[in-house]
């Protein structure tokens, strides 16, 4: 039972006094810190919230107030009088409400529900709002009436549907510890957990025990070891509703072409002695049709264990990798590892595919409320499904995009609260240390966030082992023993190579500090001769970026011959260390609107940029089409990392559509410049915390 907290003040009070002994108003007031008016408003709706509670409060005049209850309750009530009202979001209190409203077939005010969530009347108002089109779909309908007077109309039937259907996903969203074995108390402690304490009393107490008591006799004989103790929690909940329907005379509907398919598998077996089992316990008749559903249900809950098992999740496990490939960065690295999120995602996926392909259809009762409050993360969860669609012709409807959301979802956020391990030393090598080491900067760190510390490296420190403290190496061609892991990646950064390189975290983040690489010892005067390195490219960034108009139609040999004479240096030099870093690949973001050029060159003595805007808006050439700006770095060899490392920032910028870029789309020169200026004061300030930390 949920209990409002003045309830739970005044009912604490009375089981303080001796059974049968009354308590005062005057006193009840006082020990309450209310006036006595307060007190009778308070009491007009408890007689509502104590109804079909094995306790009553009965009231004398000049005597007060006393509770009656079986002294055999009084330890698990005053437990219940000290938890919290169990749910944490708006979502959990609907839930929570329609439990309430299904439990109870009693006409009650608002106000007992508002007093009962510790929320206003408005508030339980807007949750029945929200709550009706999920009752509707279940043909059961809201009724208000009078001083809204709430009651929910319908039959037993779909109430007990509908109850099914809420604590089976309650229960499967459970995001509590596994149990370490299947038993008769684990069990029961998995079904009175803090998210499904509510639902548990709904179900016929009798059959309950002697479900999970039949389930724990036959644990061994019927190799449950394979299974994922929440699925078996999801087992018995399956089981006692249909014992429950039986014997209503309400038993499933014929399953058709499934119960045809589900007999040829190899879980029949398995099914048929869990249905004979149950007949000889509850002494009903189970049709095969209830067999069939059961096995739909063992199929997705097992654990494949051999090669055998292997062979017949293939498909689940190949729809699950093809939709994660369909996630953007972010997600596919935070759920490729995943080995939890993943067994439950092919364990869901086994009967959803039963369904697709059967034109089997299902309702999600939670859709309304997924695509609402979790809109976008729903929008990334479809668009997955839509290159699933692409790939292999499967069609999953929006209930089922629902399911998949709340799998998702669930794995996103335990990553979000699971201990923080240190994050891992990154280096992204390019031929020349900037350009597509900087797309690939801001990709990783896209989808690794705060795992990862990242700093870019060239060719040549790769050959000079100029490497830092770097622990992993993520470069765009092939490194001969660089002395680190190294993985090599595509430029563009493809779902295989995130996989590759959040394995390769993972193993990282396990290993303990001692036996990383040591992290450098600054010396005060390192970090000094740092920031005048850096200081010095800056001032000459500042003083030598350059704004040049071209023509609309160019090709990349005319963009650099342009930005080579534009230059300060060798023109004729700086044109051919810019053509040769152009044959390596390039950087052409005609979706976002800008081109890179860039190159390190000892034809000049300066870094610097040149940015080329067109005649008209855009660029009309092929291979700049839609190209708004392009920008190019000039570094000089002889010159300090601290050039390499502030044109990596620049790029940054434009990758991630940063203040520089913005500015740049616009051909606004004096916000570009403020941008630059922003950028370098940042990375000024970053060094002066390493002198403030010595």
């Amino acid at each position: 039972m949920i209990y409002s907290p003045r309830l739970k003040q005044l009912l604490r009070l009375l089981l303080k006094q001796p059974q049968g002994e009354y308590v005062s108003l005057d006193e009840l007031s006082k020990e309450l810190n209310i006036s006595r008016r307060t007190l009778f408003r308070e009491l007009e709706g408890i007689d509502d919230q104590l109804v079909g509670y094995p306790m009553q409060l009965e009231s004398k005049k000049s005597k007060g107030l006393r509770l009656i209850v079986d002294p055999e309750m009084i330890s698990s009530l005053e437990e219940q009088l000290s938890e919290d009202i169990p749910y944490r979001t708006k979502e959990e209190r609907q839930t929570l409400l329609a439990y309430e409203l299904i439990r109870s077939e009693e006409i009650r005010k608002l106000s007992y529900y508002a007093s009962l969530f510790q929320v206003s009347a408005a508030t339980i108002s807007n949750d029945l709002d929200a709550l009706e089109p999920r009752f509707e779909a279940f043909d059961l309908r809201l009724e208000r009436s009078g001083k809204n007077r709430i009651e929910l109309a319908g039959k037993e039937s779909p109430r007990r549907v509908m109850m099914s259907d809420i604590v089976y996903h309650q229960l499967s969203g459970h995001s509590g510890g596994q149990l370490p074995l299947i038993s008769s108390t684990a069990l029961s402690d998995r079904l009175q957990n803090e998210s499904a304490r509510s639902i548990y009393s709904l179900f016929d107490q009798d059959i309950l025990a002697r479900v999970v008591q039949l389930i724990d006799s036959n644990f061994h004989e019927w190799e449950l070891e394979d299974f994922a103790p929440s699925s078996l929690a999801g087992l018995v909940i399956h089981l006692v509703i249909a014992i429950e329907r039986i014997r209503k005379h309400e038993p499933i509907q014929s399953a058709g072409v499934v119960l045809d398919q589900m007999k040829g598998d190899p879980i029949w077996g398995l099914s048929g002695r869990i249905t004979q089992a149950v007949e000889k316990e509850f002494h009903i008749r189970m049709e095969e049709s209830e067999t069939a559903f059961i096995a739909i249900h063992l199929k997705g809950a097992k654990k494949a264990s051999s090669e055998a098992e292997l062979q017949s999740v293939d498909r689940p496990k190949q729809v699950a990798a093809i939709l994660l490939d369909g996630f953007d960065e972010q997600i596919l690295a935070a759920l490729s590892g995943d080995q939890e999120f993943l067994q439950g995602l092919w364990a869901h996926l086994e009967p959803a595919l039963i369904r697709i392909d059967n034109h089997m259809p299902i309702y999600n009762p939670l859709l309304e409320d997924l695509k609402t409050e979790y809109r976008e993360l729903f929008g990334q969860v479809t668009r997955a499904l839509d290159h699933v669609k692409d790939v292999t012709g499967l069609e999953f409807s929006e209930p089922e995009a629902g399911f998949i959301t709340m799998h998702v979802g669930a794995a996103l956020e335990k990553k979000r609260q699971k201990p923080a391990y240190r994050p891992v030393r990154c280096a992204v090598v390019c031929a020349s240390g900037i350009g597509v080491s900087a797309m690939l900067l801001a990709r990783l760190r896209k989808a690794f966030g705060s795992e990862i510390t990242l700093q870019t490296r060239s060719f040549d420190d790769v050959i000079q082992h100029r490497l830092g403290d770097a622990e992993l190496l993520i470069s765009t061609f092939g490194l001969d023993d660089p002395g680190v892991d190294t993985i090599q990646v595509s430029a563009l950064l493809s779902s295989d190579d995130i996989r590759a390189i959040a394995g390769k975290i993972e193993q990282l983040q396990k290993l303990q500090t001692s036996q990383s690489s040591p992290l450098p010892s600054d010396s005060l005067v390192d970090v000094l001769e740092s920031i005048q390195e850096f200081a010095s490219t800056a001032r000459q960034l500042l003083q030598n970026t350059k704004f040049e108009i071209a023509p609309n139609h160019l090709t990349p040999a005319q963009a650099i011959a342009i930005c080579a004479r534009a230059a300060k240096g060798e023109s004729a030099g700086i044109e051919e260390d810019l053509l040769s870093r152009e044959a390596l690949g390039s950087v052409i973001v005609n979706e976002s609107g800008f081109a890179l050029l860039h190159c390190v060159t000892s034809h000049t003595d300066t870094a610097q940029m040149v940015i080329l805007f067109p005649e008209s808006e855009e660029f009309t050439g092929h291979d700049y089409r839609n190209v708004r700006y392009i920008l190019a770095e000039i570094a000089p060899s002889n010159g300090p990392s601290a050039s390499r490392e502030l044109f990596s920032k620049v790029s940054m910028d434009m990758i991630e559509n940063g203040p520089l870029d913005q500015a740049l789309k616009v051909r606004d020169e004096s916000a570009a410049r403020n941008a630059i200026g922003s950028l370098i004061r940042k990375e000024l300030a970053a060094l002066q915390e390493r002198v403030a930390g010595l």
